[in-house]
């Protein structure tokens, strides 16, 4: 406590008051540990800013290093980064550099929204509707899908990470239940041959 006064309640030792110059410690099962407040040792608001700031900097640095190396991967099928939106069509280039079989996305309704950065750029889906349309076309025997999700609602039974229109043989279907449970489906060569794999709820 730096100003003024504040009341600590514990299960173990009740209500204590702590006045100018006091602290306290605390831990599970345990009454607060009093002890004398050091200033030092709290940095100020704008330090911690600006630490947080050149954290996020660097993070965001080291991304733009990676994404360069991952889209050289002869083996990328398809790299959304949402960062070239084109607002006259609204479609999204993919930029997985050495294979150039799946042609650029289009967004379907969707916001444009901030990323996990300040320079970075990303969509948000509200409505049921809100889609990024793309063709994959080929067989694969296998695939590895990866996304960066922020989830702030699961207000539907379903919600699509990455589906195909129909289920038809050799589709797959990517999802979020509404009890947070991830799911994959993958259909096989033959009518009620499929494969469904789920995480447990979170």
């Amino acid at each position: 406590m730096f100003k003024g006064k504040v009341e600590v309640r514990s299960e173990t030792a009740g209500k204590q008051l702590l006045a100018e110059g006091e602290a306290a410690v605390t831990a599970i099962n345990s009454p607060p540990t009093r002890m004398a407040a050091k200033v030092a040792a709290f940095e100020s608001l704008f330090a911690f800013q600006q630490h947080s700031l050149a954290s996020e900097a660097f993070r965001y640095e080291q991304w733009q290093l990676a994404n360069a190396k991952l889209n050289q991967d002869p083996s990328l099928l398809v790299h959304l980064e949402f960062q070239e939106l084109n607002n006259a069509d609204w479609t999204l280039r993919n930029t997985a550099e050495r294979n150039r079989s799946v042609q650029d996305a289009t967004v379907v309704g969707c916001e444009r929204a901030e990323g996990r950065w300040r320079e970075k750029q990303a969509l948000e889906f509200h409505s049921v509707n809100d889609r990024v349309r793309l063709t994959v076309p080929g067989e694969f025997e296998a695939l590895t899908l990866s996304a960066w999700v922020c989830v702030k609602g699961l207000d539907r039974q379903f919600n699509s990470l990455f589906m195909c229109d129909g289920f038809e043989l050799g589709t797959i279907h990517w999802l979020i239940r509404s009890d947070g449970v991830l799911g994959l489906t993958v259909l096989g060569s033959k009518v009620g041959e499929l494969q469904i794999t789920a995480t447990p709820p979170c």
